[in-house]
């Protein structure tokens, strides 16, 4: 969520206020599965070692491996990759076919 509040102010041609990012974010908290334990943290460390992704992925990927996601869409990592057996999905790349 973090991420979110600062990838909008930095990509987007006209930013939007803080206000509206906050109810943006609490939307999308309703997303949220649980708490980032210290348990997670030290996974997503691990994590950045195997799979020689950055920290913030890894904290993705961990928190996907704790709810047993099938699938993370997600821009920034390779689609199709294969991480923990969880598919990375790029939404972005829509008619192309991922394995």
């Amino acid at each position: 969520m973090i991420r979110l509040d600062l990838e909008r102010q930095r990509q987007l041609a006209s930013p939007v206020g803080r206000g509206t990012a906050r109810e943006v974010i609490k939307t999308y908290g309703a997303w949220i599965q649980g708490v980032t334990t210290a348990e997670t943290v030290a996974r997503a460390a691990e994590l950045c070692e195997v799979a020689r992704i950055c920290f913030w992925d890894a904290l993705i990927v961990a928190s996907a491996e704790e709810v047993a996601a099938e699938q993370i869409l997600s821009e920034e990592l390779n689609g199709g990759q294969l991480i923990v057996g969880i598919r990375i999905v790029n939404p972005f790349k829509i008619g192309v076919m991922e394995p």
